[in-house]
């Protein structure tokens, strides 16, 4: 049985310093089938660069400019160029744990369609939780 794609939505602006962080943490990922939509919101720092660093050696990363300013526009954009069953989003300061797409995938998959399912991240920024 062919397993559902999980389309992770990711806006970026000016996260260099965590994305090497956030990408690895999606690429260790137990559960493999799912495709990153990140969509740049604008930066710049180097957050752009090093993401299509990572969309080069791993296909199921894709990269897109955000069709409009801000997370709204980014998430929209991401959301519209997404090919998944499933779909989650996360921060680009964010790290997931290594099973909580397989976690999340799960949970769906035993409660059918109408259920949501959630997962926690590791928060690492320095600035703490913000009016963002």
């Amino acid at each position: 049985m062919q397993l559902p794609l999980v389309s992770i939505l990711i806006p970026f602006k000016n996260t260099e310093r965590f994305l090497n962080d956030c990408l690895d943490s999606i690429r260790i990922q137990s559960y493999e089938n799912w495709e990153v939509l990140a969509v740049n919101d604008h930066s710049t720092d180097h957050s752009l660069s090093l993401v299509h660093g990572y969309a080069d050696n791993d296909n199921r990363i894709k990269v897109f400019q955000n069709e409009g300013k801000g997370i709204i526009h980014a998430l929209r954009t991401a959301y519209g160029k997404s090919s998944g069953l499933l779909i989650t989003r996360m921060d680009s300061d964010d790290i997931m744990l290594p099973n909580k797409l397989q976690v999340m995938v799960d949970s769906l998959r035993r409660n059918g369609s109408g259920h949501l399912a959630v997962g926690q991240v590791e928060y690492f920024s320095h600035r703490g939780v913000s009016d963002g």
